[in-house]
């Protein structure tokens, strides 16, 4: 048996977003994808920030102990829609909840403008609702989804590969990392226990 962890940089991230509980994915087949055209390139210190974000964030935390330094600031950049450009809100707003239809709204249009984000629709709820996986990575990455896929593929399985090729498929594979994310709130309200 060998080990099959190593971290490197260039990952990707796959969102995957279900409508509801309980729903079975099925295969990728027959997938519907919209892929970003790519704008021209921008240097990572052009990068500004939504004041407006910034300001009204910390207003609605009710205390600092309750932000991070991860989420009370928007990066902004021409070209690139913010949710609020799509939305018409500030996600996080106070008493407002965004419609499953809505953030798929706002995914694809990010897909549009971002050759970084890629949105793929890989089946339909039990109430026909579209179940989507947004891939974000670098173009490069992207564009090798698929090997990738099939790489990792071939490490879910080691008993079918000797050590030596399973640690050539790592080197030559990036990591995909899964992030899940389920709402069942109908309104915004005090939680209950």
């Amino acid at each position: 048996m060998f080990a099959l962890a190593r971290l490197r940089t260039g990952h990707l991230a796959i969102i995957l977003l279900v409508a509801g509980l309980g729903v079975g994915l099925t295969a990728h087949l027959g997938a519907q994808t919209v892929v970003a055209s790519p704008p021209a390139e921008r240097s990572p210190s052009a990068q500004g920030h939504d004041a407006e974000f910034a300001r009204l964030v910390k207003e609605w935390t009710t205390g600092p102990e309750f932000i991070s330094p991860l989420v009370d600031h928007l990066p902004v950049a021409p070209g690139i829609p913010t949710p609020k450009d799509v939305l018409g809100y500030h996600v996080g707003a106070p008493q407002k909840l965004t419609r499953t239809s809505d953030i798929y709204r706002y995914y694809r249009a990010l897909a549009a403008k971002s050759p970084r984000v890629k949105v793929t629709t890989i089946g339909k709820t039990d109430e026909g609702r579209d179940i989507l996986i947004v891939y974000v990575g670098s173009e490069g990455n992207l564009r090798d989804l698929d090997r990738h896929r099939q790489s990792l593929g071939q490490l879910a399985d080691p008993r079918r590969l000797t050590e030596q090729q399973a640690l050539d498929v790592i080197a030559q594979t990036k990591p995909i990392y899964t992030l899940l994310g389920v709402s069942i709130a109908r309104k915004p309200g005090r939680r209950r226990c």
